[in-house]
């Protein structure tokens, strides 16, 4: 069912095929782990606010939390031009900090979600290397 849901919302929303899945994987053990300590919430992990930016009203529904983050992730591909590893670090860091700081000063949580989540998807990265394109001061 998560599959078909997924695959339908990817392809309403132009995101990429796997992005739900695998951040669905990397938020929440898909479902396993539904709280946060720091306040998120739900299969895809909304902090209140955005949960109700996005009218998600109960984040333990997988409809409602799947559809509010691909919702979220289409305003993401519009702002950042499509540009997964900036999708992935807005969703994880905050769009206010990766706007303030740049992708290439991100900490290392968001960069290992950023490789996690894109090696689920199979590697995608819009065209560039995880260690050396992406971030630079990594060594390989």
């Amino acid at each position: 069912m998560a599959n078909e849901l997924f695959s339908q919302l990817e392809s309403k929303f132009g995101l990429p095929s796997g992005l739900l899945d695998s951040v669905w994987a990397a938020e929440s053990g898909r479902g396993q782990n539904m709280r946060s300590p720091v306040g998120a919430m739900g299969h895809f992990q909304f902090m209140p606010a955005t949960a109700k930016e996005y009218g998600l009203s109960n984040p333990s529904d997988l409809t409602q939390s799947a559809t509010a983050a691909a919702r979220k992730f289409a305003d993401l591909s519009r702002a950042y031009k499509g540009d997964t590893p900036k999708l992935l670090a807005a969703y994880n860091w905050g769009n206010g900090n990766l706007d303030r700081n740049g992708l290439d000063r991100a900490p290392a949580e968001t960069r290992n979600y950023i490789k996690k989540v894109s090696a689920n998807m199979g590697g995608f990265t819009a065209g560039r290397e995880l260690s050396s394109d992406l971030f630079p001061d990594e060594k390989k």
